[in-house]
């Protein structure tokens, strides 16, 4: 008998195959949902991060203006809401800016921006920032006590600069910055952003926005500099001239103003050159603010450019001080009691300088009266001196 041998069938049946493609054909769509999803989401952070920079941008040129009102920059007066459209890399962005006005006594404005776009998917996105903006003069708007440091703890420059050159000087290109000191003609001081060293030059220019000096291309400058260098120290003077000693709180918020009696009492500014070398002292320039009397906000600004000497190899330095006049009305040491003559009160700690190589800002005095003069017993004797008040320092006299 012959016997007939089967074979065993071996292989993939149909049905098999087609559920392997259906399997992998899952699997692929869900690869493509998440790569989609994962493209879109880094698509909207893309677009989120350039919503913020684009908020932070109107936040800070805000927060940076240069002068409350008529300062021919960015002014603290001209925030306002706003709208704008702002074309990105990769979506169109809307802008609105919203400003709400703080009650008084606090002088500021609470700012809101809000960038909104729409996504790939058409979804609306949006991000919002706040912030507060103290409607102070940007000179004053820290604290006259605060350190005039000469930019060694500043995690970031002013402007790309070294700290101390003004905030309104103009960037000539360079490396340099120009600025003419307020009421000079024909003056100018042409910072090394790096350094902050004042190189002394004259202009034809009528404003600092006007100054123009090249190094390269000379052929339309209108500042001329000599070979004459100098270290700017600057700062403010306010005044409390009332007939009763000056509280702590008249220190801090000072009510009187550069033309409050006593008379002729605008201050001046020198700066007691003990470097050899240079005569002393080197007047400087000084700005009255808000000329009238009993003006809460008046004050002065003063600009020392102190003369050094550039010597290869070291770092121009000077040492001395700064004394504040006129000198007729300033009481002397034996006498400080006098209704109709001043002391001079600073906010800062240095008396004096040495081997100053850095510009200082925020040196600040505060201006009282001596005393007031009135007679106490026994007859004949005069009246109570007055002291530097709250956290200030006896400056002129130093007693």
């Amino acid at each position: 008998m012959m016997r007939i041998r089967t074979r065993r069938q071996r292989g993939v049946s149909l049905i098999e195959a087609l559920l392997a493609l259906a399997v992998m054909a899952l699997g692929m769509l869900g690869l493509m949902g998440v790569q989609s999803t994962l493209r879109n989401t880094s698509d909207v952070a893309k677009q989120r991060s350039e919503a913020v920079r684009i908020a932070q941008v109107e936040i800070e040129r805000w927060r940076a203006f240069t002068a409350l009102a008529g300062g021919g920059g960015t002014n603290y007066a001209d925030i306002a809401n706003g709208t704008a459209t702002i074309a990105g890399t990769n979506a169109t962005f809307t802008r609105t800016t919203d400003i709400t006005t703080m009650t008084a006594p606090r002088p500021g404005t609470s700012m809101s921006v809000t960038v909104a776009w729409t996504d790939r998917t058409d979804q609306a996105q949006s991000v919002q920032l706040a912030t507060l903006i103290a409607g102070i003069a940007p000179e004053l708007a820290g604290t006259l006590s605060i350190p005039g440091d000469g930019g060694g703890g500043v995690v970031r420059q002013p402007h790309g600069r070294k700290l101390g050159i003004p905030p309104l000087a103009k960037d000539l290109g360079g490396g340099n910055s120009g600025w003419m000191p307020p009421g000079t003609t024909s003056v100018a001081w042409v910072f090394n952003n790096l350094t902050g060293l004042i190189t002394f030059c004259s202009t034809t220019a009528a404003s600092t926005t006007a100054l123009i000096y090249d190094t390269v291309n000379t052929t339309s400058n209108n500042v001329t500099c000599t070979a004459d260098n100098g270290i700017l120290v600057s700062g403010f003077v306010r005044y409390a001239l009332g007939t009763t000693q000056p509280t702590a709180a008249q220190a801090a918020s000072a009510p009187s103003g550069p033309i409050d009696a006593p008379a002729l009492n605008l201050a001046e500014v020198w700066v007691n050159h003990n470097t050899v070398g240079y005569a002393s002292p080197q007047q400087c320039v000084v700005e009255h603010i808000n000329l009238a009397p009993g003006v809460t906000t008046a004050y002065s600004a003063y600009y020392c450019a102190v003369p050094v000497t550039v010597i290869p190899n070291l770092t121009p330095s000077w040492t001395g001080s700064l004394s504040l006049g006129p000198t007729t009305l300033m009481a002397p040491i034996l006498a400080t009691t006098y209704a109709d003559m001043l002391k001079a009160c600073r906010y800062h700690s240095a008396a004096t300088y040495s081997l100053q190589a850095e510009p200082l800002n925020n040196q600040n005095f505060l201006m009282i009266r001596a005393g007031d003069g009135a007679l106490a017993p026994p007859a004949g004797q005069l009246g109570n001196a007055y002291t530097c008040p709250g956290t200030t320092l006896a400056h002129q006299p130093n007693t």
